[in-house]
């Protein structure tokens, strides 16, 4: 609908040469020699890919930071675009229930970010229950690093977390955990309180610091697992300035922080 400023209909005329080419019409309209010049500008001739294309960029960033594709229906990534909107019309498209085509190149490239087609929450939940089962009977615990990824393309680490996160604050998480849920993590062995020691909160201070460079953590920060990591670290901070002998840090503890350019 997009008009030039003299009232040319510049929108109508590029949909136009589009469908010429898409038709495979050549002409003294559209002839070579000009599909030339237009691809000097950036001319792209199918939009519905380009669109697509740049869709699956945000599920697939999406997929890397959580480890599946059970996006909340409303939820927008950080350009405004409508990933759960999106993400549910595609199923909607492979079952039927609305017009649209999926190749099959599509799909697979879909699956391998972990869509789930049926009853997405339920599925990626299952395999994610499944690798955290087989870690615990593997090391005799679900103390999962941060970063840990399964065999099978898991982020384990920060799903346990997730999942720690929905229990502790389950009206601030998008995670679905449901008394049988929580039953079977339970029986996994899984501790919904991570561990509360000095070294495991310098661990995620260390995390925060190979993320963001330094190690000026905002007061109200806290972690996926709840911790308030924010206001640890400005304790730690007092701590090392201090000269009382009564509460202090250790020789130890003094000299890890300073390796983060405390």
């Amino acid at each position: 609908r997009y008009s030039s400023r003299d009232g040319f209909a510049l929108g109508r005329w590029i949909a136009n040469l589009r469908q010429s080419y898409a038709n495979g019409e050549r002409s003294a309209l559209l002839n070579e020699e000009r599909i030339q010049r237009l691809n000097s500008l950036g001319m792209v001739w199918d939009a519905v890919s380009l669109k697509w294309e740049q869709n699956f960029v945000e599920a697939a960033a999406y997929y890397l930071e959580n480890g599946h594709l059970n996006v909340p229906v409303k939820y927008k990534t950080a350009s405004g675009f409508s990933l759960g909107l999106w993400i549910r019309n595609l199923r909607k498209i492979r079952k039927g229930a609305v017009k649209g085509r999926l190749s099959e190149k599509q799909i697979a490239r879909l699956d391998a970010i972990g869509m789930a087609w049926g009853n997405s929450n339920d599925s990626v939940w299952e395999k994610s229950y499944q690798a955290a089962k087989q870690y615990a009977q593997k090391n005799g615990n679900l103390e999962v690093p941060a970063n840990y990824v399964s065999p099978e393309g898991v982020l384990l680490g920060k799903w346990i977390r997730r999942q720690r996160y929905a229990r502790q604050f389950p009206e601030k998480s998008n995670a679905v955990l449901t008394p049988e849920r929580i039953a079977l993590l339970d029986e996994i062995g899984i501790r919904w309180n991570s561990p509360d020691s000095w070294e495991h909160r310098f661990q995620l201070v260390q995390q925060y610091y190979a993320e963001n460079g330094n190690i000026n953590i905002p007061a109200k920060y806290v972690t996926e697992d709840g911790i308030w990591l924010g206001r640890w670290m400005y304790e730690q901070k007092r701590l090392y300035a201090s000269r009382s002998r009564d509460k202090t840090l250790t020789p130890m503890q003094s000299g890890k922080l300073k390796t983060l350019g405390l």
